[in-house]
């Protein structure tokens, strides 16, 4: 388990620089008027991984190991590399850069906020009286709050409007959702009897869901507007899961679990990808890669924590009720940052662009 743990971390460090990568590169080669279209695109890419991805992980693990389905990802990666390694030479840096902290500043309160989230996640492994894990899990949270503040947008904790709105509520929504995801198929494991690949299987509704609702997104939503965006896709999410919530206190059919993670999966396509669209048409050519670097450590640590709650619960022997209905409280706050997301100019029409103050560090 170190070495699996190890190389998490190794490929968070990939994952994180690669996410951000790309982002840069659409704000750099797209016009803003595309930019809906192209994440659309971008989930769309999830289809036919997620549609024979669970499936064939599955069949992997039960007939060889699950060791083996690492090995395949990492060809993979080995294989998209060669892709693309020479098509970036062109995409150039920013003229000058960003104001806010140095990048020594953020290296560090990076590692101390990582260093927080992984204690705390493995607190419900700790043999340790509750009220003692309850102080150290509240004292790792303020540290991770205290330490987050520079890599985030000014006003990201207070919800203030705009771009730390925008950061606020993919933090909220990747929480509830991927947060509840893992434990999908434990439930349908460890409550239903299936087996892992069918297990696998009950995640693939949602995929394909949010690809199509993706791309419904990406050509609907100038004319929608952010906010009905934020009501419709954050609504459908919170639904979703409280569905879930309900069947594991109920014991009901398991199809309803399948049904319950297409409709999220639905809801995560209509407004993650708009939230990638506006964090963009809130930068400058000089913050791109700064707010860009913000909505990932909001997609990572919005997960981190709440998962590390999940562990929690589930060491006070909360069982899958007290995590779902856990996950659902996190999906539904999304809404208060989801209303406060403004406008900027994501259909294209530029208007005055955010101060580099707006869009500076938190410091």
């Amino acid at each position: 388990m170190p070495v699996l743990v190890l190389g998490r971390l190794v490929q968070g460090l990939g994952a994180g620089g690669q996410t951000v990568g790309l982002y840069v590169v659409v704000a750099r080669a797209y016009p803003g008027a595309l930019h809906g279209r192209v994440f659309a695109a971008f989930s769309a890419a999830w289809v036919v991984p997620s549609l024979i991805g669970p499936f064939i992980a599955g069949v992997v693990a039960g007939a060889l190991h699950w060791r083996w389905v690492f090995l395949g990802v990492a060809v993979l990666t080995v294989a998209a590399f060669a892709m693309v390694v020479g098509r970036l030479r062109t995409i150039g840096g920013p003229s000058e850069p960003a104001s806010g902290a140095g990048v020594p500043t953020r290296i560090a309160v990076g590692v101390i906020v990582a260093v927080a989230a992984t204690l705390l996640s493995m607190l419900g492994d700790w043999e340790l009286p509750r009220p003692l894990l309850v102080t150290i899990a509240v004292g790792l949270v303020v540290v991770i709050v205290i330490a987050v503040r520079p890599l985030l947008p000014r006003g990201t904790l207070v919800l203030r409007p705009g771009v730390a709105s925008v950061v606020a509520t993919r933090a909220l929504i990747a929480g509830g959702m991927l947060g509840a995801e893992i434990y999908i198929p434990y439930l349908l494991r460890d409550e239903y009897g299936f087996t892992p690949t069918m297990a696998g299987l009950g995640l693939t509704g949602g995929a394909l869901m949010w690809s199509a609702a993706s791309e419904v997104q990406g050509r609907v939503g100038d004319r929608l507007g952010n906010a009905r965006t934020a009501v419709l896709g954050i609504g459908a999410l919170t639904l979703s899961i409280a569905l879930v919530a309900v069947v594991a206190v109920l014991a009901a059919p398991p199809w309803l679990v399948v049904v319950a993670w297409t409709i999220a999966g639905a809801g995560m396509g209509f407004v993650y990808p708009r939230l990638s669209v506006l964090g963009l048409a809130y930068s400058t050519p000089q913050t791109q890669g700064f707010v860009s670097s913000s909505l990932t450590i909001a997609d990572s640590l919005g997960t981190a924590m709440v998962i590390a709650v999940f562990g929690l619960l589930t060491a006070f022997g909360g069982g899958f009720a007290a995590v779902f209905a856990f996950a659902t409280v996190i999906a539904g706050l999304a809404l208060i940052p989801g209303l406060r997301l403004g406008h900027a100019h994501e259909t294209g029409e530029i208007t005055a662009a955010p101060s580099s103050e707006e869009n500076g560090a938190a410091g």
